[in-house]
């Protein structure tokens, strides 16, 4: 989008807004000024986006959640063919929120997106102790390429107090 639009004369300055280049090929983008004045040529612009470097970005790093099931929505942009992986597959459950089908930590690939949302739920915590639980987004083309999500999940247990009377 460019900023202003209108028909004012002079020079001014001329704001313009590009999405992130999620390519790893640069983008080409011509621009022309169309004077108002009729024997005035029209002024060209040529700009070029770089390519990407390749990244997996998310919307969050770490989540601290209750011990009741919840959902948490997370925002996903990637230059790279990807896939999740988890540790503790018994304590999430992860859903494109397109389709609403559940991803299968064991098996699944996607292709570059740009922000992709996920539904996160984080089952109800039984085991009475705070837990920890991460989920591995990664590169199916560079295995430098990853981002972690860490999940701490609070516990029901009620933890030990001290008292001391004088």
């Amino acid at each position: 989008s460019m900023s202003p639009m209108d028909e004012s004369f002079g020079s001014r300055p001329v704001t313009m807004s590009i999405t992130r280049n999620i390519e790893k090929v640069p983008r080409v983008v011509f621009i022309r000024f169309n004077p108002l004045q009729d024997d005035v040529e029209p002024v060209p612009f040529k700009l070029i986006q770089k390519a990407a470097e390749p990244f997996i970005e998310i919307s969050d790093s770490t989540l601290q959640v209750p011990v009741s099931f919840n959902t948490n929505i997370l925002h996903l942009t990637t230059s790279e063919s990807w896939k999740v992986e988890t540790d503790n597959a018994e304590m999430f459950s992860l859903r494109d929120s397109t389709d609403q089908k559940e991803v299968d930590f064991n098996d699944n690939v996607f292709t570059k997106t740009r922000n992709k949302i996920l539904v996160l739920s984080v089952r109800t915590n039984n085991t009475g102790n705070v837990r920890t639980g991460k989920l591995i987004f990664s590169s199916l083309e560079d295995n430098n390429v990853k981002n972690e999500l860490i999940v701490t999940q609070m516990g029901d247990k009620i933890p030990p107090t001290v008292s001391v009377e004088n």
